[in-house]
């Protein structure tokens, strides 16, 4: 079983594409194999490793569930995500939404690229709103002092790298590409 707080579903939810007809990334993908959850719309992804792990099934649950589930929860009340092969439960208090799940979300390993040591600042166009909700990842791991460790590629159409490691919450990766200005 998966436990999600509201900050960090909120923070999924904002890195889904939000266009219902593209139903493989219009979801969340909860991958056991990799220990963790991840969104993407398709210029940036969002990957939250939790440190009790995702469980035995990998599946994708359309947004339309989570975001039903956040509406639902609470600050303090943790959303429970059971998966099983052919489905999933949120659980959010004492409500059980039962969701359907997507077939196919795409390779999310060849979106992150690798660490980088020390690489230069390029000059390179970014989307502003994607940056500010770098914000809500932060806070999902820690409300008081919400940093990233942010690595710009030395080429300008590199994807950016964000990550965020806490002990008690677990690590996120977020990847935002560049823009053509």
């Amino acid at each position: 079983m998966i436990t999600l707080t509201k900050p960090a579903l909120r923070a999924l939810i904002v890195h889904a594409c939000a266009d219902d007809t593209r139903s493989h990334i219009n979801a969340i993908h909860v991958d056991a194999d990799a220990g963790c959850c991840v969104a993407t719309d398709g210029h940036r992804l969002a990957r939250y490793t939790p440190t009790g792990g995702v469980g035995e099934h990998t599946v994708t649950i359309p947004l339309r569930f989570w975001e039903q589930a956040y509406k639902l929860a609470r600050v303090k009340v943790p959303i429970q995500i059971e998966t099983f092969a052919d489905g999933a439960v949120l659980i959010v208090g004492e409500v059980r939404i039962v969701c359907t799940v997507v077939d196919h979300f795409p390779p999310t390993e060849q979106v992150i690229p690798a660490p980088r040591t020390v690489t230069p600042c390029a000059v390179i166009g970014l989307n502003t709103r994607y940056l500010s909700q770098l914000d809500l990842v932060g806070k999902a791991c820690s409300p008081n002092a919400p940093h990233l460790k942010i690595q710009i590629p030395p080429d300008s159409m590199s994807p950016i790298r964000a990550d965020i490691d806490h002990p008690e919450s677990g690590a996120w990766t977020v990847v935002i590409m560049p823009v053509r200005l």
